[in-house]
Order: C-alpha cells, then sequence, then structure tokens
C-alpha cells in the first residue's frame, strides 16, 4: 500500500500530465509486487482527499486503506 501526497493525473483534453501537489492518491500492490508495468497514471487512485486533510479526513483515509488492503487480501 502507498499512500500519495503527490499525485499525477492525465488531462483529459490535452493528455498532459500534471502533478496534484494536493491531492492524496492511494496505490495497492497485493504482496508488495506490481501487477502492471511501473505507470503511475495506471496504479494511482486519486481519491477526494485534498491537503491539508482535517482529522475527520484522515480517519476516512485511513478507513479506506484498511479497506483496499482488505479487498486486496481477500481477492488473491
Amino acid at each position: 500500500m502507498l499512500v500519495n501526497l503527490q499525485s499525477l493525473d492525465e488531462d483529459p483534453n490535452s493528455g498532459d500530465v500534471h502533478a496534484l501537489v494536493d491531492r492524496v492518491s492511494i496505490e495497492v500492490n497485493p504482496g508488495g509486487k506490481r501487477t502492471t508495468p511501473r505507470d503511475p497514471l495506471v496504479e494511482q487512485a486519486l481519491t477526494a482527499f485534498e491537503l491539508p486533510l482535517s482529522e475527520e479526513d484522515l480517519e476516512e483515509l485511513v478507513r479506506m486503506v484498511l479497506d483496499e488492503c482488505k479487498a486486496a487480501h481477500l481477492g488473491r
């Protein structure tokens, strides 16, 4: 599990890649191994969370990470 505090995003109109310096994304790699080539745009899942995180946002992010880990573990 990787939580990125600076995420990459592809502009749907131009195809340009931008760094979203205040957007949180997560990446789940079951067993710690990448299942796709190293393409951060494929691997990252943007969330609705933006920095700085409130206490409520942080708690929700922790729940999301735990749920993703659980789903990845059960999916094996």
